[in-house]
């Protein structure tokens, strides 16, 4: 079993059973930590996740406490603070 750990950059980050994307890195806006996820598929797109949304943090895994049907519809791909 993987031991729970930081924020590293590669590390897959799952929404439900889906793997959803490739951490690029955290940035701080105001007081919520996002993570800035790169989307694989067509497309390549890029996800800013309030760290609130952050289950689970394993070494090559990040578990979100949503699923990729909750993602659609959000506002997570624009950049916090633009």
């Amino acid at each position: 079993m993987e031991e729970a750990i930081g924020f590293q950059r590669g590390q897959e980050v799952v929404a439900g059973h889906e793997a959803i994307g490739e951490l690029v890195g955290t940035l701080t806006y105001g007081d919520v930590e996002y993570l800035h996820v790169r989307r694989f598929g067509p497309g390549l797109d890029d996800l800013y996740i309030p760290s609130i949304a952050v289950q689970r943090v394993l070494p090559k895994h990040i578990y979100l406490n949503l699923n990729a049907e909750e993602l659609v519809g959000q506002s997570w791909h624009v950049r916090p603070g633009e």
